[in-house]
């Protein structure tokens, strides 16, 4: 007996054409956005500019220069911190060449660096996916993009060859729907009262994007009507859930 075959594209009200075939509901007011502009973006903790070699240089290479090895180019050709493979027409981008020196690593700057770009991405310009790519063995990133907020989209096996080595590829994604939760997590973890004298969180990031996300579930109001169309997103990953229930057993 062939094994059961569980489309997750398909929902209660996935529409179908002429020919009986599965397809996504059309874009209204579809059009591409801007390209990106050589801006400068301020936080609290950090201010991110272009990058200006003769200006930027002996600065990044003092910074650099205080790693006692070469661990952090292991999966990367060259940094620092780049929005590239940039799609308007779809409204795509990615995020990558991330190589943050020893100063940077593990400091409220770095994360609202991270921030401050998505931020721009989303709000300033209107894209509605955002990516991050990394080595499949490189585990350090794969936990960036976890803490945040990133979704495993999955692996491209042998996609690529660097270094004299064959690579497979994770791609991590922020879509457009996921953006305000996120937005409010960082927003959170990044004010005043998250670190204490020493510069420490109080809590990490994915905690409180846990605690906020309990908290929107348990202030909603039930509200009960008709299944809609313009309700899909929401009910989509549960409807999800079911099927892949009821094909286990």
């Amino acid at each position: 007996m062939a094994p059961a075959v569980t489309d997750e594209r398909m929902t209660l009200s996935t529409p179908m054409n002429m020919f009986g075939q599965l397809i996504e509901r059309p874009l209204t007011d579809w059009s591409a956005r801007p390209y990106t502009r050589r801006v400068t973006l301020h936080g609290r903790y950090c201010r991110l500019e272009p990058l200006q070699p003769d200006r930027h240089a002996p600065a990044l290479y003092a910074a650099y220069a205080k790693t006692t090895d070469g661990r952090d180019w292991t999966y990367l050709a060259v940094g620092t911190f780049a929005l590239m493979r940039i799609d308007p027409a779809n409204r795509v981008i990615e995020v990558g060449l991330v190589a943050f020196s020893p100063e940077l690593q593990r400091t409220p700057a770095s994360t609202e660096a991270q921030y401050l770009l998505v931020k721009y991405v989303f709000d300033t310009l209107g894209y509605r996916r955002y990516e991050w790519k990394c080595d499949n063995l490189n585990e350090p990133s794969c936990k960036v993009a976890a803490r945040l907020g990133f979704r495993y989209d999955g692996t491209f096996r042998q996609a690529v060859v660097y270094k004299e080595r064959s690579r497979d590829t994770a791609w991590f994604s922020i879509i457009d729907s996921e953006w305000s939760a996120l937005a409010a997590a960082f927003d959170a973890w990044l004010s005043p009262q998250n670190f204490d004298a020493q510069c420490a969180q109080r809590l990490c990031l994915t905690a409180i994007r846990t605690q906020q996300a309990v908290a929107r579930r348990a202030g909603a109001p039930v509200t009960v009507r008709p299944l809609a169309a313009p309700h899909e997103a929401a009910w989509r990953p549960l409807w999800r859930a079911i099927r892949r229930f009821i094909t286990l057993r």
